[in-house]
């Protein structure tokens, strides 16, 4: 029998620097995912805050930090591996710009940033190790937004032995036509399953543009949100 593996894509509205909220609406994705027998689910660029730089410093968390803890006995609950997005403190001055894995089975760990953005580089350190996420027989490339837009972060991912190709993003209405013809381009060039989560509605200074997206080997949409509703996006993975 083939391997499949279940991918989700959690789209929504944060709430600005609020994490008590944007925790609630985490966990009410979780929730729907685990219903839907998602075993992988992916939120936007720094889900637990919002797209919030200014704020980072302030916000940022320790993988003890009370969000994180709570995801993490969900992600046990569920049997369902987790990826957040969260500010997380280092001995720096500035914070990494992180995606947070909270695994059924494994200590909590994360994938940091490494091609920071514009103001990113004044609030945040930049992360320098690029990762593969393993989950049953499939490999899975991590990335956050802007590191899509270096061609070689996917080419690493790829040597790497990626299935599949998993941003947590923040895409706005006005980039989302370039983004997206972006990723569907490296699906097909690399042959290789790609997935973008992404915000609806405002964060930071950026109107979001939804659609978060899952494009097949062939470049074409295998699923996709609409531009204004929370919703969870999924496909399976098969090998």
């Amino acid at each position: 029998m083939p391997a499949t593996l279940t991918v989700g894509l959690a789209q929504f509205e944060p709430a600005k620097g609020n994490t008590v909220e944007n925790l609630a609406q985490h966990v009410e994705l979780i929730e729907y995912a685990a219903n839907e027998q998602v075993k992988l689910l992916i939120f936007p660029e720094l889900s637990l805050t919002g797209y919030e730089p200014e704020l980072a410093a302030e916000l940022a968390m320790e993988y003890t930090s009370a969000p994180l803890q709570a995801l993490h006995k969900l992600a046990k609950q569920h049997s369902m591996t987790i990826l957040a997005g969260a500010p997380l403190r280092t001995k720096d001055n500035k914070p990494e710009l992180a995606l947070v894995i909270l695994s059924p089975d494994e200590p909590i760990r994360h994938y940091s940033k490494i091609h920071l953005h514009g103001i990113e580089n004044t609030y945040f350190t930049s992360g320098n190790q690029h990762m593969t996420l393993s989950i049953s027989s499939f490999s899975i490339g991590l990335a956050v937004c802007a590191d899509t837009a270096n061609p070689k972060h996917i080419q690493n991912t790829i040597a790497a032995g990626a299935d599949c190709y998993l941003a947590s993003v923040l895409c706005s209405e006005q980039g989302f036509s370039t983004d997206s013809e972006m990723l569907s381009n490296y699906a097909q060039h690399h042959n290789i399953v790609i997935g973008m989560a992404n915000y609806i509605g405002q964060s930071g200074p950026y109107q979001c543009a939804g659609r978060s997206s899952f494009w097949g080997k062939d470049g074409s949409i295998l699923s996709q949100a609409t531009r204004n509703n929370t919703s969870l996006v999924t496909t399976s993975l098969t090998k």
